[in-house]
């Protein structure tokens, strides 16, 4: 994510005049003097006449488990300002219900075992009755430039995440693939390098309308997959929904 985003700065009309932070988090933010004022969680103050949220992370009560704070930082900025759009945000983004995701992040070293998959990557979504049976949504084989491979389980989750024992993991993939050898040796010699639980997580109902992706009485503004595209992915409409709230601003 973070070469992407370097690239597409590079791209930009004037990169030089873009600074960006990464694993940074906003702690607060305020409008002051017809100017917002972002602290960061390294105690960094940054100060702009406009604010763009690509998530819906600091308006939603999720934030306050995932940052470690004891309030929502959108609904502190806005307690003692009247602004219809921003009040819209903030009472329906809470109503939001988010897909959990956490990876389960696997390595195979044995060459002769790997050598013998023959395909040097292969992306397999699982059918809804394995998900609602396991919570297994789909599963990663990616050969390495070392001829070893990288083995990645997505798992999602409505309510909370749920941690499954490794053998337990390995006892539903081997039933899943019980006739196919060759994954069945992959996941013989497997180990477990990590694990990820995911900040971002999808939105899965009461998206917002795109007629609340910016305000002019307070300069913020909103895309990501919390809105509402219509029929278009979750990917696709946070695409949408940032070049929507690009035109809406030059």
């Amino acid at each position: 994510m973070v070469n992407f985003c370097d690239e597409l700065i590079k791209v930009s009309t004037k990169p030089n005049n873009i600074n960006f932070l990464f694993q940074t988090l906003a702690v607060s933010i305020i409008r002051k003097n017809s100017l917002w004022e972002v602290k960061t969680n390294d105690q960094r103050l940054l100060k702009s006449k406009n604010v763009i949220l690509s998530s819906s992370l600091i308006a939603h009560p999720r934030c306050i488990d995932i940052m470690k704070i004891n309030s929502i930082p959108l609904y502190d900025a806005f307690k003692n300002v009247k602004d219809d759009i921003v009040d819209s945000i903030l009472r329906k983004t809470i109503k939001q219900e988010y897909l959990k995701r956490k990876n389960y992040i696997f390595h195979v070293s044995n060459l002769k075992i790997v050598n013998n998959f023959d395909q040097k990557y292969l992306h397999i979504q699982f059918s809804e009755c394995l998900h609602d049976d396991f919570s297994f949504e789909r599963i990663i084989f990616q050969m390495q430039r070392d001829g070893s491979m990288i083995i990645i389980l997505h798992c999602s989750y409505i309510s909370t995440f749920v941690d499954i024992q490794l053998e337990q993991i390995f006892q539903i993939l081997r039933r899943i693939f019980f006739k196919e050898k060759k994954y069945l040796n992959l996941f013989d010699h497997a180990i477990l390098l990590d694990t990820m639980d995911w900040r971002a997580s999808q939105p899965i109902n009461n998206l917002l309308s795109k007629e609340l992706q910016w305000s002019s009485i307070s300069n913020i503004g909103c895309s990501g997959d919390w809105f509402d595209f219509g029929d278009f992915s979750r990917v696709e409409s946070a695409m949408n929904s940032s070049i929507r709230l690009a035109k809406i601003l030059i």
